[in-house]
């Protein structure tokens, strides 16, 4: 989403998800996965509400953007209680934003 059509990207972030001490080393220690992970869906939420709002300003539909970002909310409710927090975030920026 970030930069399409740069085939560099997947690799990168695969390495990435990999080599992190969530999945190497943190896996005995549950509390530590759960916060990288929360913090990763938490940014694909952020990017999903973006690339809607700009959707939505360039005169497209919201939906898909819109079920892709409820799709990340509900893996992330099963994943941490800061949940509740990027999404009430989230939420709040958008209706700002859709106010403005």
């Amino acid at each position: 989403m970030v930069m399409p059509g740069d085939s560099r990207l997947a690799p990168l972030a695969m390495i990435l998800v990999v080599l992190s001490p969530a999945t190497t080393c943190a896996v005995w220690q549950m509390d530590a996965c759960s916060q990288t992970w929360s913090a990763a869906l938490g940014l694909w939420a952020c990017a999903h509400a973006w690339n809607g709002a700009e959707r939505v300003a360039l005169g497209g539909s919201p939906w898909p953007s819109t079920f892709r970002l409820l799709g990340v909310f509900a893996l992330l409710l099963m994943v941490k209680e800061t949940a509740y927090g990027w999404s009430l975030g989230i939420g709040m920026a958008l209706l700002v934003g859709a106010l403005v």
